[in-house]
């Protein structure tokens, strides 16, 4: 489950004539998808790598694309393990 401060970082107010809702960044839904997948466990670095590439499928360039200090905004919210596990594959 998100709590306030994990729902809360990394998610934009977008408009779209007059109607505000919420989109999440791209870090935010790859921190959100990580922590609510029930099939990875996190338990070790060395799973993150094929999680990210043979499960979802996840291209390592594109990961290289994302925002440094927004994922270090989005680990600190989540106040666990796995964001910076997830962040050290990621070279951050």
């Amino acid at each position: 489950m998100l709590n306030g401060p994990r729902y809360a970082v990394g998610a934009i107010l977008e408009t779209v004539d007059k109607t505000p809702f919420l989109v999440a960044s791209p870090e935010k839904a790859l921190a959100d998808k990580v922590w609510t997948d029930k099939r990875f466990s996190g338990l070790h670095l060395s799973d993150y790598g094929a999680y990210l590439s043979d499960d979802l499928r996840i291209d390592r360039e594109a990961l290289r694309g994302f925002d440094h200090s927004q994922l270090l905004v989005i680990a600190k919210a989540y106040n666990s393990g796995f964001p910076k596990d997830l962040f050290q594959i990621l070279d951050i």
